[in-house]
This record gives structure tokens, C-alpha cells and sequence, in this order.
């Protein structure tokens, strides 16, 4: 795909595209997420990151016995978690 296509697609400049190409320009997740919904793949396929499947049954152990408000409160902090993570994970990703 041309930088002119993902431009368009993405709702981006074609001089925005060049400089994340050429690793000059630093974009935020709002942005990776468009690009990677214009490539038509995931945010996790785009950096690079492989999805395996999860036996979820520690989260679930750890969830027994909360209450819902409890339950909403860990999920927000996950949430929130996992912005942090990403965000210090394609930081790191462009340093290298």
C-alpha cells in the first residue's frame, strides 16, 4: 500500500505518514489505531505482537468473591493499566 493510500484511509497528511515511516514523527494510539483499522488488522498485528490464547482462569480466581462495584473498579484500573503499558511499550519500541 502507498503512503498516498494509507494517507487517505487513515485521515492522515501524506507528510505526516512519510515522517512515522522514517521514524521522525512519534504517533499517538489514537492514531495507530486508525492506521491499523485502515490496514484492516489489529493494533497488535501493527506493533508487532503476538496474541496468544489466554487460560483466563487466574483472572477469573482473582475475581471471586467481589462484589460489582468491586469487579467495575478492578476492571477500570486494568484499563487504565494497560494504557500505560502500550504507551511505554511503543515508546520503547521506537527508542530501539
Amino acid at each position: 500500500m502507498t503512503q498516498q493510500t494509507l494517507a487517505e484511509r487513515a485521515d492522515l497528511s501524506v507528510p505526516y505518514v512519510s515522517r512515522v515511516e522514517r521514524g521522525e514523527k512519534e504517533p499517538s494510539l489514537s492514531t495507530l489505531l486508525r492506521v491499523a483499522d485502515a490496514l484492516n488488522i489489529g493494533l497488535d498485528e501493527l506493533l508487532g505482537l503476538k496474541r496468544e490464547q489466554v487460560n483466563r482462569s487466574k483472572e477469573r480466581k482473582i475475581l471471586e468473591g467481589c462484589t460489582v462495584e468491586q469487579e467495575a473498579v478492578l476492571l477500570e484500573m486494568l484499563i487504565e493499566l494497560k494504557k500505560i503499558v502500550v504507551r511505554e511499550w511503543v515508546r520503547g519500541k521506537h527508542e530501539n
